[in-house]
């Protein structure tokens, strides 16, 4: 693929990007609507590395760079190349990759803060050391919280204070809603569109995505708990007593996932009712999405690796 070639992708990738804010996705089934939008935001982290890396190596060509960046490796680290074994190449080859590194730090940083937060909830478990309804693990606390853990071994958090606050209805249908994101595997879909999202960070509206596929996750999560126990109202009772309490870090909790108020509604039958044609724009959507991502995958290696033969015509050499 050619550079042009490259950035046209890149240019028709864009408002695809912005397409699912424009459909009524909370008309769609929550996993056609999931699927959307994870795919809505797997494109977007393609776009932010392409173009970083398209705009860097368009810069690294101009006259006020190319001669730095022609500059040999033993020339500006004296020594040290030479033991690492890459003193004869140039530093534009290090330099095409410099946005990838600065995109992995930023999810180095993302990763090491939700480790932490981890960690400290596995603390406060661990002291608490109870067992609460259906082998839930009982926090500590005046919080009013019925959660999953977000990392690690999937465990549903129940505290003491919700299970005084609800009645044994409330309960069930709030615990079965967590279990459900263990059963459908919403974790590792939580984990990656985290990540996904703090790469694409710099086009707008990859926040609103973010909490948009969350949204329909936590919908999911809700059709799996009214087809078990056939009981919506102790559902959306559950995540009223639940919403206005603070989420625990390291969890995500029966209440979150976008406004809530949707959620209510669609349990309660006020909400918006499924569409065919919703389903099937979604549908045609994801498809369009999944072939542009499959394009960007597949020809950005092979671009981003012409760059560094573009330059192997420079030779480095020792005087």
């Amino acid at each position: 693929m050619s550079a042009l070639e490259l950035a046209i992708a890149l240019a028709l990738s864009i408002p695809v990007t912005a397409a699912p804010h424009y459909i009524p996705l909370h008309r769609a089934a929550p996993v056609t609507g999931a699927v959307v939008w994870m795919l809505a935001l797997l494109l977007r982290a393609l776009v932010v590395v392409g173009v970083a890396t398209f705009v860097f190596a368009r810069l690294a060509h101009t006259d006020l760079l190319e001669a730095a960046l022609n500059w040999c490796w033993h020339e500006v680290l004296p020594d040290i190349p030479g033991w690492l074994g890459f003193a004869e190449h140039p530093v534009a080859h290090a330099a095409v990759a410099v946005p990838v590194f600065a995109i992995a730090a930023a999810v180095l940083t993302h990763a090491f803060g939700g480790l932490r937060a981890w960690v400290g909830l596995r603390r406060r478990l661990y002291g608490a050391g109870s067992v609460g309804p259906e082998g839930a693990a009982l926090l500590p606390g005046d919080e009013v919280v019925v959660a999953v853990t977000r990392f690690g071994r999937g465990q549903v958090v129940v505290s003491d204070r919700a299970v005084e606050v609800m009645d044994d209805e409330e309960l069930a249908a709030g615990m079965a809603h967590e279990f459900a994101h263990l059963h459908r595997r919403h974790r590792p879909l939580l984990l990656l569109a985290s990540l996904l999202s703090t790469i694409g960070r710099p086009l707008p509206g990859t926040a609103t995505a973010h909490r948009e596929l969350c949204f329909q996750l936590e919908r999911d999560a809700d059709a799996w708990a009214v087809r078990r126990l056939h009981d919506p109202l102790s559902l959306a009772s559950a995540i009223c007593k639940v919403a206005g309490a603070m989420e625990p870090r390291g969890t995500a909790s029966l209440a979150g996932g976008g406004p809530v108020t949707r959620r209510l509604a669609e349990l309660i039958g006020e909400g918006s009712v499924r569409s065919k044609r919703v389903e099937l724009a979604a549908r045609v959507l994801a498809t369009t999405i999944a072939g542009l991502v499959l394009a960007l995958a597949i020809a950005a290696p092979t671009w981003a690796n012409s760059l560094g033969d573009a330059r192997d015509g420079h030779i480095c050499s020792h005087d």
